[in-house]
C-alpha cells in the first residue's frame, strides 16, 4: 500500500493538533527514515501524527498499520494519543495492530503454533514457570540442582537450534539418564501441557514455526504494508535479528520506520544490543523541548552517536545539578533523597513526569543493580519490566489510578498473579478445582453471595489509609492471605 504524506497533510495535523512542526520533524513525518530522536524531541507526537494522517487516508479492510514498541508504557502512551481522534480510533482496531514486540511474537507466530501442535495456553510469564516448576520438582532433583548452585528453571527453555528445537537442561552439559535430569524433562512436559511458557521461548517456537512454513513471513507483510517500531534503541540483538527477519529484506515492499534514541539505551548485563539500528547512521532531531540550554551543552558531549543537542529554553535560576555520593551504608536511601530534592527544586505545579532511571535491573550478587538501591524493583523479561513483589504494592498502584475501573481491575490483577505464582486453586461451590482467573473470581463471589464483601474490601482499600495492624485485619476478614 503507497500512502503519501504531503505538506498540506501535516499542515491539516497541525491546526488539528494545535502543534508546529519545524522541516526537520516535517522531512521525519514524509518519510520512513529511522530515526534517532533526542530526549523531549516530541517523538511520541511525531509518530501519532504520522498515524493520524495515515488512518485518514486508509481504506483497506484486509490491510493494516503495525506499530511495535518495547514496553507497554509507551504502546499506552501511543494509544492514548490515538484515542482522541476518530481517525485514531480506526488503528485500535484489526486489521492494524499496536502492542510490544512480544505480544506480536506471540500473537501472530508462536501462539498459532503452539495451538495447531495441540498446545493450549494459560500463560506466558517467566516469574509464573519458574514458580510453578520448581514446585513440581522432587526433592531430590532441587538438592542436585542447589548443590550446583542452581536455584531457578530459568534456563530450561527450548531453543531452536540447526532445523529443531532444543531443550536446555540446567545442570546438565549433555543427556543423562539419571532421575534428576529425567525428572526436569517431565516438569517441562508437565508445564507446556498445561500451556506455560517462557518469554523468550516464543521467539525460538516462532523460528520453527517459520522453518516448517516461510510463507508466514509473506502472510504477515502482506497484512501489514506499513510498519512503525517505537523504543528501538531498547531491542537486544535477537529481537531486532527476528524484525528483520519478518519485515526487511530486498524483495518484498513493507515501510518500515524505526524510532527511538541510543543515548538512551538500556542493557543487562547479559544483553547485546541490536546492530542493525543503533550503530546506524539515522536522521537526527537534535533540538529538545523538555530541558534548557545549560543542559543541553553538558548532555552533547556525552553522546553516544555525537549528536549536537540544543534547546530553545533559555536558562532559567533554579537550583544546582546534583550529584549524590553513595557508599553501602546510604544506598537504600538514594530514593527518598532524590525526591526529597525533587520536592526543594521542582516547581509545584510541574506537569513533568520525574523519573529514576537504572542500567541493570535483574539481580545481581555481584554488581550493583538497581534492586541495589530499591529492593522490591523486579525486572523479568517481560515486557512490563516491573513486577510488584508484594500483594500491598498492587494496592498503592490502584489508589493512584483515581478509583475508577482501572484500580478495580488492578487488585484483581495482584490477586491473580500471586494466586498463579503459589499455584493455587479456586474451590467452587460444587466442590470443584478451578484456575484462578478474572472469569473464576467473580463466578466464586456471586455464587458465595460474597460479592458485595469483596467489593466493600475494595473500597475500604482504596479510601482509608492503610497501617500495618489494618492490612493484617483486613487480609484475615476476608481470607486473602
Amino acid at each position: 500500500m503507497n500512502i503519501e504524506i504531503s505538506e498540506r497533510d501535516i499542515n491539516d495535523i497541525e491546526q488539528e493538533l494545535n502543534l508546529s512542526f519545524d522541516d526537520a520533524r516535517r522531512e521525519i513525518i514524509q518519510s520512513y527514515n529511522d530515526v534517532q530522536a533526542c530526549p523531549g524531541s516530541g517523538k511520541t507526537t511525531m509518530v501519532a501524527a504520522k498515524l493520524l494522517i495515515i488512518a485518514k487516508k486508509w481504506m483497506s479492510l484486509h490491510q493494516g498499520v503495525c506499530v511495535l514498541t518495547h514496553t507497554n508504557v509507551a504502546k499506552k502512551e501511543i494509544i492514548e494519543r490515538l484515542q482522541t481522534s476518530i481517525h485514531g480510533g480506526k488503528l485500535l482496531t484489526s486489521p492494524h495492530f499496536i502492542g510490544t514486540i512480544q505480544e506480536f511474537v506471540n500473537k501472530f507466530l508462536a501462539i498459532p503454533y503452539l495451538r495447531s501442535q495441540g498446545f493450549k495456553i494459560t500463560h506466558i510469564d517467566d516469574e509464573i514457570c519458574c514458580a510453578r516448576g520448581w514446585s513440581f520438582l522432587n526433592r531430590g532433583t532441587k538438592n542436585y540442582l542447589e548443590r550446583n548452585r542452581i536455584t531457578s528453571i530459568q534456563d530450561m527453555q527450548y531453543k531452536f537450534i540447526d532445523g529443531c528445537l532444543e531443550l536446555n537442561i540446567p545442570g546438565f552439559r549433555r543427556e543423562s539418564q539419571s532421575n534428576s535430569y529425567q525428572d526436569l524433562i517431565n516438569v517441562k512436559n508437565t508445564l507446556m501441557a498445561e500451556g506455560y511458557f517462557f518469554y523468550h521461548e516464543m521467539y525460538e517456537i516462532s523460528k520453527e514455526y517459520i522453518y516448517h512454513n516461510s510463507d508466514i513471513i509473506k502472510a504477515i507483510q502482506s497484512r501489514f504494508p506499513i510498519v512503525f517500531i517505537d523504543e528501538m534503541q531498547d531491542t537486544q540483538k535477537f529481537q531486532d535479528e527476528f524484525l528483520n527477519t519478518i519485515f526487511r529484506n530486498d524483495n518484498i515492499q513493507v515501510k518500515m520506520q524505526r524510532f527511538g534514541d541510543p543515548d538512551q539505551a538500556i542493557y543487562g548485563t547479559n544483553e547485546e544490543e541490536n546492530q542493525t539500528y543503533n550503530q546506524a547512521e539515522l536522521e537526527k532531531v537534535q533540538n529538545s523541548h523538555r530541558f534548557n540550554s545549560a543542559i543541553a551543552s553538558i548532555a552533547r558531549n556525552l553522546s553516544y552517536n555525537r549528536i549536537n543537542l540544543t534547546s530553545e529554553i533559555s536558562h532559567p535560576n533554579q537550583s544546582l545539578h546534583t550529584i549524590f555520593l553513595v557508599d553501602d551504608s546510604s544506598r537504600t536511601n538514594v530514593f527518598e533523597r532524590f525526591a526529597n530534592l525533587c520536592s526543594q527544586a521542582v516547581p509545584i505545579n510541574c506537569e513533568y513526569p520525574i523519573k529514576s532511571v537504572g542500567a541493570i535491573g535483574k539481580r545481581s550478587e555481584n554488581s550493583l543493580t538497581i534492586c541495589s538501591y530499591y529492593e522490591s524493583f523486579e525486572k523479568t523479561d517481560s515486557t512490563v519490566g516491573f513486577k510488584n513483589t508484594k500483594l500491598i504494592q498492587y494496592i498503592y498502584v490502584a489508589r493512584q489510578q483515581n478509583r475508577n475501573s482501572e484500580s478495580y481491575r488492578t487488585i484483581l490483577d495482584g490477586i491473580i498473579h500471586f494466586g498463579r505464582v503459589s499455584n493455587v486453586k479456586i474451590t467452587m461451590q460444587d466442590g470443584s478445582q478451578s484456575d484462578i482467573s478474572v472469569a473464576n473470581i467473580k463466578k466464586h463471589l456471586k455464587l458465595s453471595s460474597l460479592f458485595v464483601d469483596f467489593n466493600l474490601l475494595v473500597m475500604s482499600l482504596m479510601t482509608n489509609e492503610i497501617s500495618e495492624e489494618t492490612w493484617g485485619i483486613l487480609l484475615s476478614c476476608y481470607c486473602l492471605t
